[in-house]
């Protein structure tokens, strides 16, 4: 991702805008614009700044918004997203842990879903349960075929 220093011709109420394929989207970000792109999974946590998908990232970005061939970069990072194993989020409460809610694994899609999560979330908090939308598809019990509770080093 890069954060680009304020850009006079985008107006302060700029939309989230995404492009599905590849996984290239800009938001707002202070008063600049944040740019990021996906990137093929990996298991390598040497988290590096890659020259090549950062060029690609920002030919993609002024091809769609034009304007932004203009931006200055002000800062750049990089990162591993938080994403489940069926890529879907984890939400719920914990079961071995009394009091214990989940709302994580939303990976990319997180700032898009983050008004139903924060609806969804206070519905559980305040009454237990959820009456917005049926949470059982993302409770964290559904991997329990794959994982016993217990960590392995073999």
């Amino acid at each position: 991702m890069l954060v680009t220093a304020p850009i006079s011709e985008i107006p302060p109420h700029r939309p989230f805008v995404e492009e599905i394929s590849p996984e290239w989207y800009f938001r707002p970000e202070g008063e600049g614009i944040l740019i990021g792109m996906g990137e093929v999974p990996t298991k390598n946590l040497q988290l590096q700044i890659h020259e090549k998908l950062q060029g690609e990232m920002i030919l993609r970005a002024i091809h769609r918004v034009p304007v932004l061939e203009k931006a200055a970069v002000q800062t750049a990072w990089t990162g591993i997203r938080p994403l489940s194993p069926d890529n879907l989020p984890i939400f719920g409460t914990m079961p071995e842990i009394n009091g214990f809610l989940l709302n994580c694994g939303w990976g990319g899609m997180g700032i898009i879903q983050s008004p139903i999560a924060g609806q969804l979330m206070a519905e559980l908090v305040s009454t237990g349960r959820c009456t917005t939308e049926d949470i059982q598809p993302f409770s964290i019990r559904r991997f329990d075929h794959v994982y016993d509770g217990h960590s392995s080093s073999t």
